[in-house]
């Protein structure tokens, strides 16, 4: 009986102290890598994720991504978006205008002899007394003065009088750095404002190349009466930092309908940290008011990231496009299109369109502990349901006490190579349940001292009574 009691509770034992025997992870349990070339003494590197790693992963997370030291230890590391990907070369600012009238708009070599500049060479004022006055004359065109600073300009905003629901202009611009030589700087451009469905359509914008000249001259091209500008507005020069907005096209998109609605789905199969959207139309002169949404997974539900009124319309040769839609970024692998108001015949059997998915490079820091060289490895089927410690907080609590300038140092992908192959990629079989088995095994052997004590206890009954 004692040696019953003694191994039920050797087995007790055994299953408070059993636990699941995590295995150190080594690189070749992941994929694939890249051998990172940094340089010495550094304390914490950065370098962009690039595209491989996000259609590779197993994991919606990026959980499944280690940085390996020399020594084939993983040291810390984390994720982060980069806040800004574009720099602006100086803020919004207003651009004086001038108006031309028919006679003025043909500007030659005369022209300076008709304006007004002070010392730096901003336009006080143009004067048109050496004209005849011939009635009320028409306006044609404006005399914009960019200033000193006109290189650092990207677009410039053109607002007019809306006197009615639909206004186009067609227009061509000059320019000159001294109001004497003048140069085509935009052969044509069409400025848009229209109503549709409830939504305004506004193209106000005018892309100004990399470089222009201090003064430029805005004509219409069209017949009627040009419209009345009353505010223009200097948009400053992108610049580009870390990286540019890469795209990619989702074809094939399942069409249903939801009600009233007409719904398209698209899986991209990736886990792309996605932050712009834009429609691709099949032809010119569509437009739909739409909602998109996306999710993680087909059992999880679906988020609206945006909604707004897309378009790609053609006006007198030259197609206008609406802007991307953008939002946070988000790493969900299934889209899906709700049109709301459809202009572009998609209901129903109709034609149907292409989703384009803007997406920048997150920014990976690791702490360099131990010694190189460094390898980042992605891919790994036996992470893809596994969860433990993330060391993500305390590396970026580390950079953020600190400039980046101060702390992070720059490092480069090297060679990619193999690791564990195709094979780290499938997910391992689950483990064997030891603790059920042995919880069954306990239930069992006690079941049985039970009854053995049950048995002994009957068997000193009879030899009593028998006594």
């Amino acid at each position: 009986m004692r040696r019953v009691v003694t191994f039920t509770l050797l087995a007790l034992f055994c299953l408070g102290t059993v636990s699941a025997i995590a295995e150190d992870l080594k690189s070749r349990d992941f994929g694939y890598g890249y051998m990172i070339e940094a340089r010495e003494r550094g304390a914490i590197y950065s370098l962009p994720v690039p595209g491989e790693v996000y259609r590779t992963v197993r994991r919606s997370d990026l959980g499944d991504i280690r940085i390996f030291n020399g020594a084939g230890e993983p040291v810390p590391h984390a994720l982060r978006a980069l806040a800004s990907p574009e720099e602006l070369a100086g803020e919004n600012r207003e651009v004086p205008f001038f108006p031309l009238h028919e006679d003025e708009a043909v500007i030659d070599s005369n022209m300076s002899l008709s304006v007004r500049r002070n010392a730096d060479g901003t336009i006080i004022d143009i004067d048109s007394g050496k004209l005849e006055p011939q009635g009320e004359r028409r306006v044609s065109g404006y005399l914009l003065d960019l200033g000193e600073k006109a290189s650092d300009i990207g677009n410039l905003e053109i607002f007019w009088k809306v006197d009615k629901a639909h206004t186009t202009n067609s227009v061509m611009i000059q320019q000159s750095h001294d109001l004497q030589r003048w140069w085509t700087l935009v052969n044509k451009v069409t400025l848009v404002d229209l109503e549709y469905g409830g939504n305004r359509i506004e193209q106000r914008k005018i892309k100004l190349p990399q470089r222009s000249g201090r003064y430029l001259k805005i004509t219409w091209l069209q017949k009627q009466q040009p419209s009345e500008l009353q505010r223009v507005t200097a948009q400053p020069r992108v610049v580009l930092s870390r990286q540019n907005m890469q795209w990619v096209t989702l074809y094939n998109g399942a069409k249903s309908a939801v009600g009233e609605k007409t719904v398209i789905d698209f899986t991209s199969g990736y886990r792309l940290p996605v932050r712009s959207v834009r429609l691709q139309f099949p032809e010119v002169n569509s437009i739909v008011s739409a909602s998109v949404q996306s999710r993680t997974g087909k059992d999880d539900s679906w988020r609206e990231q945006c909604r707004g009124v897309f378009y790609l319309l053609e006006m007198d040769g030259e197609r206008l496009q609406s802007e991307p839609c953008s939002f946070m970024s988000t790493n969900d692998s299934e889209w899906r299109l709700v049109v709301l108001d459809d202009g572009a015949g998609l209901a129903g059997g109709g034609s149907n369109l292409n989703l384009n998915l803007g997406w920048q490079s997150d920014e990976l820091l690791f702490i360099a502990r131990g010694t190189g060289p460094f390898i980042f490895a992605f891919g790994s089927g036996k992470l893809e349901n596994r969860t433990g410690p993330n060391s993500s907080e305390m590396v970026l609590t580390a950079v953020q006490l600190h400039k980046d300038g101060d702390i992070l140092q720059p490092a480069k992908l090297g060679k990619r190579i193999e690791l564990g192959g195709e094979k780290a990629l499938v997910p391992p079989p689950p483990p064997t349940p030891w603790k059920i088995w042995l919880l069954w095994s306990v239930l069992v052997l006690g079941v049985i001292g039970m009854g053995a004590m049950a048995l002994n206890l009957m068997k000193d009954l009879r030899k009593r009574e028998d006594a």
